[in-house]
């Protein structure tokens, strides 16, 4: 065994990772669970009130973000042991629309109108335009393919 492995395999340092390691996977293991039922909990909520709970918005973010810092530690590429170690992630709010009733009226609106064949005239105007675009672009594809045509029957002289 070379010298330098076997300094490695009683390094109590590597070790030592070895066992934050365990420990930061049951970590993940349990805000794994965790996330899952956040989840759940703000699609029953939305259903029966129109827009998510805002501290828990701001938890699962911060909670994402804290298994994000868990696998980077996992798969080393960084030395920053996270949360106990450091201070828990204190991210901005994310998810801003799902605070909004409106939003989610405009929404069931745009559903209906698509579920009723009836659509804005915004994507009327752009589904013509490439019907458009597309019937520009088969026709130049048949002048260009007449052109060959005319070419090869055209009678070659002599050089």
């Amino acid at each position: 065994m070379d010298e330098s492995t076997r300094e490695r395999l009683i390094n109590p340092n590597i070790w030592l990772r070895g066992l934050y390691m365990i420990f930061f996977f049951v970590a993940y293991k349990i805000a794994e669970v965790i996330l899952l039922l956040l989840g759940l909990f703000q699609f029953v909520t939305v259903l029966f009130t129109g827009k998510a709970n805002e501290p828990l918005l701001r938890f699962g973010r911060n909670l994402a973000v804290f298994v994000e810092q868990v696998f980077e530690f996992l798969t080393f590429n960084v030395e920053d042991k996270p949360f106990p170690f450091e201070p828990f992630p204190d991210e901005p709010l994310g998810g801003e629309i799902w605070l909004q009733d409106q939003v989610l009226a405009d929404d069931s609106v745009a559903m209906s109108r698509a579920s009723d064949g009836s659509a804005s005239p915004a994507s009327e105007t752009s589904a013509s335009e490439a019907d458009t675009a597309a019937g520009e672009s088969s026709s130049t594809t048949v002048e260009a393919e007449e052109t060959v045509e005319e070419k090869d029957k055209a009678p070659r002289q002599p050089e």
